[in-house]
């Protein structure tokens, strides 16, 4: 059946407003129907093509994370239970999902844009080419966080998306679009990235909470750096991608001439400064300076502010050529990446000898 034809067919039912009834339902039980007009598909109940999304109020262009938590978003469903449903190719956007629960489902080629998600908990599902730009899949305001196991973002939209503090697990976001998403203080286990991944944040904490550190850390207070587990990113293009204090140790990296992987960032950081300032004339010295300030410390550093811990102090960072080739040019791009590696190869040698 073609994705129009599962639109259309919720209008056909004798004339009936069966979306608004299948609504009603939801909001008086707090569950998806159990008995669906469609019958099931694959095991699961058939609600592909429901529309039933919201009209995003306000300016249709421009995404503000934190107006979304002041009301541009009604609330409409709350400790709902979603489980062995079908709900590819409908339309759920903008809306806000809280305290819910969603268990072995399908939102292939969904829209979902624009929604937030609240202290849900996802398992088994599957958002295959789902829309999901411009989504906050764990919502700053919540305590507590979201949980993702055993789901699928296969090739799915996840642009300029926010997450606050999930536990992320056994999740695959192959091929999905990332561009400027916010993984803020995610964490990760036994997932897995391939493809392009591009302006991409991971983090110790979330960036836009008002809390000194999310709720799941406030127990570990001797935790410095947000561990990520056997996380797979040993076929992914890594492009301006930021590792704000990410303990990398336990991950699978791309191991490529593209990528310039970074033990005792500190070190190194320091090292290669020493040499840029000696031997590197102006203007690409302040330019270099300014740019190993910005990847191995911390944004702040770059006015005049010292945080009190920084990248350097993660076990290991990671650098792309291309970034470093796209901020100063070809050759002193290859210039300081040369100086990178041949600091890091040194430290390794050094480390090695110590240890005979």
């Amino acid at each position: 059946m073609q994705s129009t034809e599962l639109t259309t067919r919720w209008e056909a039912i004798a004339g009936s407003p069966l979306r608004s009834r299948v609504l009603a339902s939801i909001l008086r039980r707090g569950a998806w129907p159990r008995v669906a007009p469609f019958g099931k598909v694959n095991g699961r109940w058939d609600l592909r093509g429901l529309r039933i999304g919201r009209q995003k109020p306000g300016k249709a262009a421009g995404f503000s994370r934190i107006g979304k938590l002041h009301g541009d978003v009604s609330t409409i469903f709350k400790r709902v239970l979603i489980a062995d449903v079908d709900l590819s190719y409908s339309d759920l956007s903008n809306l806000t999902w809280s305290d819910c629960t969603v268990t072995n489902s399908v939102f292939a080629n969904a829209i979902l844009s624009g929604s937030t998600f609240e202290r849900s908990r996802f398992s088994r599902v599957s958002f295959e080419n789902a829309d999901l730009s411009e989504t906050l899949l764990d919502s700053l305001a919540s305590e507590g966080g979201s949980v993702f196991e055993d789901v699928c973002f296969v090739g799915a939209n996840l642009r300029r998306g926010g997450y606050g503090s999930p536990m992320i697990r056994r999740c695959n976001f192959s091929y999905a679009d990332l561009t400027d998403v916010d993984f803020d203080g995610g964490r990760f286990e036994d997932s897995v990235f391939s493809g392009e991944v591009c302006s991409v944040s991971f983090r110790i904490k979330s960036s836009q909470s008002s809390v000194e550190c999310p709720s799941w850390r406030r127990e570990q207070p001797q935790v410095s750096t947000n561990e990520m587990l056997r996380v797979d990113f040993a076929n992914a293009n890594l492009r301006s991608v930021v590792f704000d204090r990410v303990d990398l140790r336990k991950c699978e990296l791309p191991h490529d001439e593209n990528h310039i992987i970074i033990r005792n960032p500190y070190q190194v950081l320091f090292a290669v400064k020493h040499q840029v300032s000696q031997a590197w004339q102006e203007p690409m010295r302040s330019v270099a300076i300014r740019y190993l300030d910005y990847i191995f410390l911390d944004p702040e550093s770059l006015y005049g502010r010292k945080p009190d811990l920084t990248r350097a102090d993660q076990p290991i960072n990671l650098v792309h050529r291309e970034d470093l080739r796209d901020l100063v040019g070809t050759s002193a791009g290859d210039d300081l990446c040369n100086l990178i590696v041949r600091e890091c190869c040194r430290l390794t040698s050094s480390t090695e000898s110590d240890r005979r």
